[in-house]
């Protein structure tokens, strides 16, 4: 049987507490949306928004261990430092959303680059301004005969029940075998495939389901994932440039409420250690200048500051111990494996336009970091 919707829950706990106010129990509803009626309406009518949400999310998480993970967004896309291009693009996105104008919603998106640029942050900052639900979807795939394509039966219409939602889904290069190659799955991987195309093809769940998928090898995923109108929307997520580095470093620390002292030289710091590693390539993602920062502060508490003020200095020892965990050519690689699926020259970064622009050139480049890599 389908799970009520957010409208079914509202109508059942309109008919169960007829003195409950409409506009509350649609509040009530949209929070609770995903659960069946039994779990929904044990809920407690009087409690918050935020903990008839934590409701949901442990009977979620008791229903469906190992299937689907309930997590809350806390922030926007004021957390993120993003190409102008792509920032305008999302916010158009999120305005056709809020207009009910679906057809300017993509079917899918397909975030890719290397490992730490913010995927999984970028689909839960959407959903946080959409005001959606978001469940990041775990492997389907069981040993037993037939339980793979059940649990992804059931996946399926739990997100549907949650719409609108957001499905995150990590590592989509690896979720599913390619078609024509050997996965050694009896064509369980295939099927799985074919659930997830024909539940995007529903025209009643665009704009109400956003599913976004990422990876760091789009050329390991099928033809059919990348296709137009499965995947809509390609955006590469590069490193940043050290330029953009301390603007970064800022937005990160007001999120963790680090305080900067008025004078740090962020880009002094973050400019001299990228010359001592080399140049070029710039190995500090947004998730390495997160965790810079939080060290940063544990270095000032260690001096017990009075200032309680994270300075130069304690960015400078910081990065001079810090080491980041992908060699360069594995980076430039997978920046250069974006770009070659990318579907809108405008999210390319300004810096790989022109090669973008020419793809005998792009291939080339890529063979020959792949036969580095592999050396």
């Amino acid at each position: 049987l389908p799970l009520p919707s957010a409208e079914d829950l509202s109508e059942a706990l309109l008919e169960k507490s007829p003195c409950l106010p409409q506009n509350r129990a649609t509040l009530i509803g949209r929070a609770l949306s995903g659960l069946s009626y039994i779990h929904a309406l044990k809920a407690d009518l009087g409690a918050s928004i935020t903990e008839l949400r934590a409701h949901k999310k442990e009977a979620l998480s008791e229903q469906y261990s190992g299937l689907l993970e309930v997590l809350e967004p806390n922030y926007g896309l004021d957390v993120m430092v993003l190409p102008i291009e792509l920032t305008q693009y999302l916010r158009h996105v999120l305005k056709s959303m809020a207009a009910g104008d679906y057809g300017e919603v993509p079917a899918g998106i397909v975030l890719m680059g290397p490992p730490g640029t913010g995927k999984s942050l970028l689909a839960q900052c959407l959903c946080h301004e959409a005001g959606f639900n978001f469940v990041a979807l775990q492997d389907p795939r069981s040993k037993w005969i037939g339980e793979s394509e059940q649990r992804m039966t059931l996946a399926l219409k739990v997100i549907k029940a949650m719409a609108p939602t957001g499905v995150y889904e990590d590592e989509a290069d690896q979720s599913e075998s390619m078609r024509g190659g050997f996965d050694g799955d009896s064509g369980v991987s295939n099927r799985l495939r074919q659930k997830r195309f024909s539940f995007l093809g529903d025209s009643e769940i665009r704009g109400k389901v956003l599913w976004v998928r990422a990876t760091n090898r789009p050329d390991l995923m099928d033809a059919a994932d990348l296709r137009d109108g499965r995947a809509s929307a390609r955006i590469p997520m590069c490193m940043p440039t050290v330029e953009e580095l301390p603007r970064i470093a800022i937005v990160l620390a007001k999120k963790h409420e680090v305080r900067l002292h008025p004078e740090i030289d962020l880009q002094g710091v973050f400019l001299r250690w990228y010359e001592r590693d080399g140049g070029e390539v710039c190995r500090l993602s947004g998730a390495a200048v997160e965790e810079i920062i939080l060290r940063a502060r544990s270095e000032m508490k260690r001096r017990k500051s009075k200032e309680n003020l994270v300075t130069t200095a304690d960015l400078e020892s910081t990065l001079h111990f810090f080491r980041p965990s992908l060699p360069k050519e594995l980076i430039r690689l997978q920046e250069l494996l974006a770009i070659s699926k990318a579907d809108d020259l405008r999210m390319v970064p300004e810096r790989y336009r022109s090669l973008a622009d020419n793809p005998q050139a792009l291939l080339e480049q890529i063979s020959e970091l792949r036969q580095a890599h592999q050396r």
